[in-house]
């Protein structure tokens, strides 16, 4: 069996300068999407510096009753207490930090193009929905003459009115089905406007072809989020370890004695300053709960790296599954172009019949609307072939 291969064009050339949100995203979404990277990278920011400690200002005021009279005195101080060595756990929290931002951001695209699919599906369906109304009037102008053709049938007394009122069934069937299709039309006219400003008239669509499997794995932004997320659990797995293990803190503070400010002991008028700093090594003993934690933290890790495989296989069915669907349009393809070949025939041979009398006009008009019909029916299925890759697309990064 030919083994298909599978590729991703993005644009056509008017696109390729211009983002893909930029052009089918609504004005409100492109803005949402913007606050959300922002509020990405503040949160990243703020990991970061997690482990930077705050720089603290004290005021006491104090009385002695040791002398006499009592001494009351006042100072401030400002100081800082910083973990400087952590066994590996500061620099651990700072990858982290950028990893969690990574990972985040490919969300947030994620987010972003299952918007962009959405518009551009509602796009597609309403493309290929204007064909299936035009031929749908076609269906209800051919059921109109079959309508005319038996009422003269049953008139000249050639047919019962039972095969009569068949076609009028049918006829009226045809128009109640346009009036479905119009308003499928209208719905998606309303749900494109909810997601986008664009104007379906006038909008420009993407053409997909087919990409190799492995290729579509290793673009693949539903996998990369989950190994994204596996990188993140390792690090997460190390900084619990890291909490048991010696730690190395500094701190320096500066001391300011106002005196006594109160003049109750003029002993003790002068005021001064000094700066102390302390270097703190500790190791923690005892930890009830070491051994659930450090375990908790390798679990996690270690379900995240399942979380790949079944991210991978899940992806993998989805690609053979469009390829079946693929290939079922190409045979709904196969046997429109048949019938179109065959109409094409027919319809010369209606011609030169009706130039001798044996067909009439209606007939030959029948079949000019089916040969029509199977002509719609290609670029129908076209439409229906390029709405098949939107499920694989949208889990695929643009290209820039």
């Amino acid at each position: 069996m030919m083994r298909l291969v599978f590729y991703l064009t993005l644009f056509c050339l008017p696109l390729l300068a211009q983002k893909e949100a930029d052009y089918y995203l609504s004005r409100i979404q492109k803005e949402a999407f913007y606050l959300e990277r922002q509020a990405n990278k503040a949160q990243s920011s703020i990991l970061r510096l997690k482990n930077i400690s705050p720089l603290e200002v004290g005021f006491q005021d104090s009385y002695n009753y040791a002398y006499s009279p009592a001494l009351k005195s006042r100072g401030y101080y400002i100081g800082i207490t910083q973990p400087i060595f952590k066994s590996g756990g500061i620099f651990s929290s700072i990858y982290y930090a950028n990893l969690n931002e990574a990972y985040n951001e490919k969300n947030i695209i994620l987010q972003e193009r299952s918007k962009i699919i959405d518009a551009m599906r509602l796009l597609f369906n309403l493309k290929k929905l204007e064909l299936e109304v035009q031929q749908q009037h076609l269906l209800i102008e051919n059921a109109g003459i079959d309508v005319l053709q038996k009422q003269e049938q049953f008139n000249a007394g050639f047919i019962d009115s039972s095969t009569l009122n068949n076609a009028i069934l049918d006829r009226n069937q045809a128009k109640k089905q346009a009036i479905v299709l119009q308003n499928n039309f209208n719905s998606y006219r309303f749900e494109l406007h909810k997601v986008s400003d664009l104007d379906y008239r006038n909008a420009r669509l993407p053409t997909f072809q087919w990409l190799k499997e492995d290729e579509f794995l290793n673009q693949n932004l539903q996998v990369a989020v989950a190994q994204a997320d596996y990188q993140q659990k390792g690090v997460q797995y190390y900084e619990s370890i890291s909490q048991f293990l010696p730690q190395i803190s500094l701190n320096a503070r500066y001391n300011k004695d106002l005196g006594d400010v109160m003049n109750m002991n003029p002993a003790f008028e002068m005021a001064n300053s000094y700066t102390t700093f302390t270097l703190t090594f500790s190791l923690p003993l005892f930890d009830v709960g070491i051994y659930d934690k450090i375990q908790a933290a390798k679990i996690e890790q270690l379900k995240s790296a399942l979380n790949i495989s079944q991210i991978k296989r899940e992806q993998r069915s989805l690609w053979t599954k469009q390829v079946q669907d693929k290939n079922l349009i190409e045979q709904k393809r196969q046997i429109a172009k048949e019938d179109l070949n065959l109409y094409e025939s027919l319809l010369t041979d209606s011609l030169g019949r009706m130039r001798v009398g044996d067909l009439t006009n209606y007939d030959v008009k029948v079949m000019e609307n089916s040969k029509e019909i199977r002509s719609l029916e290609l670029q129908i299925l076209d439409y229906e072939e390029q709405i098949l890759f939107l499920d694989l697309y949208k889990n695929l990064e643009e290209r820039s």
